[in-house]
C-alpha cells in the first residue's frame, strides 16, 4: 500500500448532514484537520461542530469515488 501521498490529483469533499458542502480541496494530502474552507454554514477557518458528515474522495486515477461518513468529536 502506497498510501494518499502517491495519488496526484485526488480531491475530497466533505458535507454535512443537510448535504451543504463544507470542506473542499484538491490535492488532498491526508492532513484535514475538521476546518471549515466554505462559507455556507459558518466561517471559513472555522472548526467543524460535533456531528456526522459525509465524504467523497476522487482518486483521480479513473477509479470508483470513494464515499463514507466520518464523525467528528472535537
Amino acid at each position: 500500500s502506497r498510501g494518499l501521498g502517491y495519488v496526484y490529483k485526488r480531491q475530497l469533499q466533505v458535507f454535512n448532514r443537510w448535504g451543504v458542502m463544507v470542506y473542499e480541496t484538491k490535492g488532498y494530502d491526508n492532513t484535514w484537520e475538521g476546518i471549515s474552507t466554505r462559507s455556507m454554514t459558518l466561517s471559513r477557518g472555522d472548526k467543524l461542530p460535533i456531528g456526522t458528515y459525509y465524504y467523497s474522495l476522487d482518486l483521480g486515477n479513473g477509479s470508483e469515488l470513494i464515499i463514507g461518513w466520518l464523525y467528528i468529536n472535537n
